[in-house]
């Protein structure tokens, strides 16, 4: 809920960037700042401590204990788990796609050009959280309380930071932030490569998404994130 919520808010936050790049540039700045907008920057900041608070916290107050007391498997509750806290980022990241694709069509975007972007960014948006909650459960597989906790803030605030500071170039950011565990640096990578400069026109969409080893480098990470998550709760002691 609380995620749902800080999405939605995140939205309202974003439309008066819609706004300007629109009164700037016209039509293409309004597209190129609905891309800007999708990058999501605040809302890794509640997705990562999700995650990494989900596994150690249930094992830390006993919640394990009593559910595998029953006749459910370790696998089942990770599962079950995994598959609420992604369900609760599909409807946050769902409300948030929506409050900035409506927007942007009252200002005046073209329907075809929006939606195009808005599903492309958007479903790369969704990628890139997944990621994040990922992560956040490989946190909480190794870190309980207040480590797991203070680790994914310092991931979700000083990693992008800090491989900004040290490649400030595109290129050589396009280059090296895309095998830092920080998929913001992903998302504003792609958004760079779309259009360097808010009065160009957005690329097509079918160049965005065949930019070189951007959707690998969203999924496999997640699968490797979760995969050990899960061998490492499998072995773990709840007593």
């Amino acid at each position: 809920m609380a995620f749902i919520a800080l999405a939605t808010l995140t939205a309202f936050f974003n439309l008066d960037m819609l706004g300007d790049y629109y009164a700037s540039w016209g039509v293409p700045g309004l597209l190129r700042a609905l891309i800007s907008a999708l990058a999501g920057v605040f809302l890794p900041f509640v997705v990562l401590p999700l995650g990494a608070v989900s596994i150690g916290s249930a094992i830390e107050n006993g919640t394990v204990r009593v559910l595998l007391s029953k006749p459910l498997r370790r696998r089942d509750f990770f599962l079950g788990t995994l598959l609420s806290d992604i369900s609760a980022v599909f409807i946050g990241a769902t409300l948030y796609l929506a409050t900035l694709v409506a927007y942007a069509l009252h200002l005046g975007a073209p329907l075809s050009k929006t939606l195009e972007l808005g599903l492309a960014f958007g479903s790369l948006l969704f990628l890139s959280l997944v990621q994040y909650l990922a992560l956040g459960y490989l946190l909480s597989a190794f870190m309980r309380g207040r480590k797991g906790l203070l680790a994914s803030l310092l991931l979700a605030f000083a990693v992008p930071i800090s491989v900004v500071a040290v490649y400030p170039s595109f290129d050589v950011l396009a280059r090296k932030a895309l095998f830092v565990p920080s998929p913001l640096l992903q998302h504003i990578v792609l958004g760079m490569a779309v259009s360097p400069k808010s009065e160009l026109p957005p690329k097509p969409v079918g160049e965005i998404l065949n930019y070189p080893g951007n959707l690998a480098l969203l999924v496999v990470p997640t699968l490797v994130y979760l995969a050990v998550s899960w061998l490492k709760f499998r072995r773990a002691d709840l007593r």
